[in-house]
């Protein structure tokens, strides 16, 4: 058994890190990032301990291009109006088209969420609510997953664990219905300007709100992540015309973890040699626990891989994989998504002042690599009264449906 040490892991090497070169300066700068992390990767493949086979299936694999991590309504992560929405979308339609003309395949998405992320009831991460009128001139949350006790109890349970059931799907509806009242105006489709409607216009607007939902409600299982997946793909058919699904983030992570590495000695020596966090004090990988709460995961030993939880529980890298019950922690799905080690782009609105990026920004450049990422807006705060309510996000999508 291989045990974690310094004498494992030393001679960290040091570098210069340029932070204004992190984001892309075009998609085609983006494309080239990712065309030549592959030829990098193949390069210094030995000593990362990574499976040629591997990468030589990457070149063959479609590329799945979304927006990243989201597991909220669409309204309300694009709070400052449907026209962000299809400028993004727009981004999504460019960077597939010249993946494709540069010989690679691509796959448009509308989102790629995490299943197994933990659900978060505070900050800038928990949106999952709805936008809609509260009184004239002001808005208000209507949170999808009941009161803040309610929500309280459900920190840091995965996202595909998420109850949605039908007395929570109900009150939600009837909130809908008691302040559609509200509703009185509407974007003109040939102008900003807000133009008044009728009550003709307003049932009928409201009425294709609710059939979407009632419709996601029937095919979700009672599974919030599930609904939002539903009601979101909803949403960009019918501004978009176009049926693009939610393909989730762990499907590039699991098919990695069981192919992409011959040898995770290798694999992480080098990566703790260029920078990355590796050892007991960091957490490297999560799993479900028998509380079905996440829980974070440290590694011990390298050979065989292992790793142990906060209450000193070992276990096996290899049997919590043929459990797929193990995911990589935010650091290590950084690494892998931006190196172009995943079939995957992420259209991001973090910041370039984020710690996190420039963490495994460091581990790239050592490793000879660009970040493979595409900022598609600056991070928004919402601003509750001035956000884009649901009523008029379905105002504008049945007045300009493709």
């Amino acid at each position: 058994m291989n045990t974690l040490t310094t004498e494992t892991i030393n001679n960290v090497e040091s570098i210069e890190v340029n932070k204004q070169k992190f984001l892309p300066d075009s998609i085609d700068d983006l494309v080239n990032r990712l065309m030549d992390n592959r030829i990098q990767l193949k390069v210094i493949s030995n000593e990362l301990g990574l499976d040629s086979n591997y990468l030589n299936l990457l070149n063959q694999t479609a590329i799945q291009v979304g927006f990243a991590e989201q597991n909220f309504p669409i309204t309300t992560l694009f709070p400052d109006g449907i026209e962000e929405l299809k400028r993004s979308l727009s981004i999504l339609d460019e960077i597939a088209k010249i993946l494709e003309s540069n010989g690679l395949q691509a796959s448009l998405n509308s989102l790629i969420p995490l299943k197994f992320d933990a659900f978060v009831k505070s900050g800038y991460a928990a949106c999952d609510f709805l936008v809609i009128p509260k009184s004239q001139g002001q808005n208000q949350k209507l949170p999808l997953l009941g009161s803040e006790k309610q929500r309280t109890s459900l920190s840091m349970t995965p996202y595909i664990l998420l109850e949605f059931t039908e007395k929570m799907f109900n009150e939600v509806l009837e909130k809908i219905m008691t302040y559609q009242q509200l509703f009185k105006e509407k974007k003109n489709t040939s102008s900003s300007e807000l133009m008044p409607m009728t009550k003709t216009e307003k049932k009928a607007i409201v009425e294709v709100l609710i059939n979407d939902m009632k419709r996601a409600f029937e095919l979700c299982n009672q599974n919030y992540f599930q609904f939002i997946s539903i009601l979101n793909e909803k949403i960009i058919f019918r501004l978009s015309g176009k049926s693009l699904k939610s393909t989730e983030a762990e499907i590039s992570f699991e098919f990695f973890l069981k192919f992409g590495v011959n040898d995770f000695e290798k694999f992480f020596t080098r990566l703790a040699n260029a920078g990355f966090p590796v050892g007991k004090d960091f957490k490297t990988f999560k799993m479900v626990s028998k509380e079905k709460r996440m829980i974070g995961l440290s590694i011990v030993n390298l050979n065989p891989l292992t790793l142990i939880s906060d209450d000193g529980s070992n276990f096996l890298f290899q049997e919590l994989l043929e459990q797929k019950n193990i995911f990589p922690t935010k650091e290590l799905a950084y690494f892998l998504d931006f190196s172009g080690l995943l079939p995957q782009i992420y259209l991001d609105d973090n910041q370039i002042e984020y710690t996190p990026y420039d963490e495994i920004q460091q581990v790239l450049q050592k490793l000879s690599l660009e970040p493979v990422i595409f900022p598609y807006r600056e991070r928004q705060n919402i601003d509750i009264n001035s956000a884009t309510t649901i009523f008029d996000f379905y105002a504008y999508l049945l007045n300009n449906e493709q």
